[in-house]
């Protein structure tokens, strides 16, 4: 964001400093808005939550990518922390609800792992890209959110670890069908 902005609206070193960390302050206030308020308040299951988020952030990147006006960018970045705060807490529980609980330390682990790859290279891979493009790295965001999208809506099953799956559930309904248990075969006689 710093160099894009600098770039874009011709900022000095300090002045870009300091409207950065405003826009980054809007991000940041957004999410922790919509985690501490929307989130507690609306209680929804984490597939919501993403499917809510995801389409939120991708409001905010393309006005990053279209605004002309620094005010645009900086509502830009509050957009897109707000689409964040609410999928990271949708990812957290998701995660959590599909490890068994023998599991819940390692999909913590895994999860805390990534974002701190994230943060470790995500500033040079940015940067690199950047280099090729200055809305690159924007496109990109906006590539990995669209594919975010389409997994949440078409292959992440969003179930309980230990819950049954529906064809897991149906040989059970059908089981105990065919086969009543004891209890229920003593009542009917």
């Amino acid at each position: 964001s710093g160099f894009y902005f600098q770039d874009k609206f011709g900022f000095d070193a300090q002045t870009t400093a300091q409207r950065v960390g405003w826009a980054l302050m809007a991000s940041a206030l957004a999410s922790v808005f919509a985690q501490m308020f929307i989130v507690r308040r609306l209680s929804w299951p984490p597939k919501k939550l993403m499917r809510t988020g995801a389409p939120i952030a991708i409001v905010g990147v393309l006005l990053l990518i279209t605004g002309q006006h620094y005010a645009i960018l900086v509502i830009g970045m509050g957009v897109f922390g707000l689409g964040q705060g609410l999928m990271m807490p949708g990812n957290i529980a998701a995660l959590s609800m599909a490890a068994g609980n023998h599991e819940q330390g390692r999909a913590a682990g895994i999860n805390t792992s990534a974002q701190g790859l994230g943060f470790a290279f995500g500033p040079m891979i940015g940067s690199a890209i950047y280099a090729l493009h200055p809305l690159a790295p924007y496109a990109t965001c906006l590539g990995l959110l669209s594919v975010l999208i389409v997994l949440i809506y078409f292959f992440v099953p969003f179930r309980v670890a230990d819950e049954p799956s529906r064809e897991e559930a149906a040989e059970v309904d059908q089981a105990s069908t065919t086969n009543p248990p004891l209890s229920t075969a003593r009542m009917r006689r």
